[in-house]
């Protein structure tokens, strides 16, 4: 079944972002720091950088596997990887967790970009043009082990780690300014110690808790350690000199545990210190920033109407009737055409359906999760999983992936099982730019099409 409606545009504003979540920059320090910055710097032209997915689907699911149960192995290690470390233990399906990270990373990067251009739209209405939004086009082949076009470092290991070892040119720098990574051998010789040496000293004790209690003396004479480590170390020492009857097998594994416990955040610390670098921009992806960064600049300075305009007519080289193909790609020239030029290039599309319904694909998967595919037109096609077993209503951002400019958008479709919705909107770049209500049959429809500005 196949359902069509014809809609043209009207412009309102979307809702401010809601102050919880994480995008609480948006209506917190950072959109202060922006309404400031104008009033201190009338001149400038401020610009302000999104960030960037580090997954991807083209990043390859071995390798990220790999990393999981590397990083398992390494306790202490607080590296927050989108959830994904502290769900990585026995019994987790690791490569599950791995495709659940890549799903988070671009949803967030998708939403983030939308709610940060929505934060700079209003602030430009109030402070005028001189707050502008370079979107970094990090796309997926760029993401960590996404290929040659990886615009991230992938270093997680030690420098002499092998395959995947940190390499980055501030290495150096980074490590002669940790606190303590001079000691970053001992913990880890004292670490081992402590897990060989269980049980409590008797009249003839364990060779490895002598040594043992030989290097946290030693230890002990740095006036710099942490507090937390510094007691724990005097905790074990003192089970040597306790009066008899011996220490119980409890006081000594807890003073065992609290000394690893303690020793595990030291190295912790210092072997994420060690790979500071992984997952941030590489220098080919600072680069693309500085790029990007000038190209809004340049946009901005020398907006062409008629470049913007120049894919809008019937066909290649044909008479342009501007208002009409204005109109025919859902843009009101009455708010000027200087207006174009925030969706000339399309970098982010949301999508707001309420009272989404989807029926159950045949044959029924095993999992009751449906695929809502979301188009506007040929090249911006996006793919909503939704259950069939929990309508109601959703919004969701996207980046986009290929190059995409406002005369590649006619038509607003929406494909799924039995799909029906009250109202569907559509934002570009965070400005609204379609909005209409949903088929008026209760069946629903296999496929739901809206031609734009007819």
């Amino acid at each position: 079944m196949t359902s069509t409606s014809r809609k043209s545009w009207t412009p309102t504003v979307p809702a401010r972002p809601r102050s919880t979540g994480p995008w609480n920059w948006c209506s917190g320090n950072g959109c202060g720091l922006l309404e400031l910055a104008p009033r201190t710097c009338p001149k400038a032209v401020i610009i302000v950088t999104g960030y960037f997915s580090v997954l991807s689907a083209r990043s390859d699911r071995g390798k990220l596997v790999e990393m999981a149960e590397y990083f398992a192995k390494h306790p202490g290690w607080v590296l927050g990887f989108n959830g994904l470390l502290n769900l990585i233990g026995f019994g987790v399906d690791i490569e599950r967790e791995v495709g659940k990270a890549t799903r988070r990373s671009e949803i967030a990067a998708a939403h983030a970009h939308f709610w940060m251009r929505r934060t700079i739209a209003d602030l430009r209405s109030n402070s005028g043009p001189s707050i502008l939004y370079a979107h970094p086009a990090f796309r997926p082949e760029h993401a960590l082990f996404a290929g040659g076009g990886v615009l991230v470092h992938e270093g997680y290991r030690p420098p002499d780690g092998g395959r995947h070892a940190v390499s980055d040119e501030m290495l150096d720098e980074r490590l002669a300014q940790v606190p303590r990574f001079d000691l970053h051998g001992d913990y880890r010789q004292i670490r081992r110690l402590s897990a060989t040496s269980l049980r409590a000293p008797a009249d003839e004790p364990l060779r490895d808790f002598r040594a043992l209690l030989s290097r946290l003396r030693e230890l002990l004479e740095r006036d710099d350690l942490p507090a937390p480590l510094a007691r724990a170390a005097r905790r074990v020492i003192e089970l040597d000199s306790h009066p008899r009857p011996a220490p119980s097998d409890d006081d000594v594994a807890a003073a065992m545990a609290g000394l690893r416990e303690a020793l595990d955040d030291e190295i912790g610390r210092i072997d994420i210190a060690l790979i500071a670098s992984f997952i941030h921009p590489s220098p080919a992806g600072a680069a693309r920033y500085a790029d990007r960064i000038i190209a809004a600049y340049e946009e901005h300075r020398r907006f062409s109407v008629r470049g913007a305009v120049a894919d809008l007519g019937p066909r290649p080289g044909a008479p342009l009737a501007l208002g009409q193909s204005l109109r025919r790609h859902g843009v009101d020239s009455r708010r000027g055409l200087r207006h174009l030029a925030c969706i000339a290039c399309v970098e982010s599309v949301a999508f707001r359906l309420t009272g989404l319904h989807v029926g159950l694909p045949s044959p029924a998967p095993l999992s009751p999760v449906a695929r809502v595919r979301l188009a506007l037109g040929m090249k911006a096609v996006f793919e909503l999983p939704w259950s069939p077993l929990s309508p109601g209503d959703v919004f969701r951002a996207f980046d986009v992936a290929v190059d995409v400019h406002i005369g590649d958008i006619t038509e607003v479709t929406v494909e799924a099982p039995d799909v029906r919705f009250d109202e569907i909107v559509v934002y570009l770049n965070s400005r609204e730019f379609f909005r209409a209500a949903g088929p008026e049959n209760d069946r629903g429809a296999d496929r739901v099409h809206f031609r734009i500005g007819q």
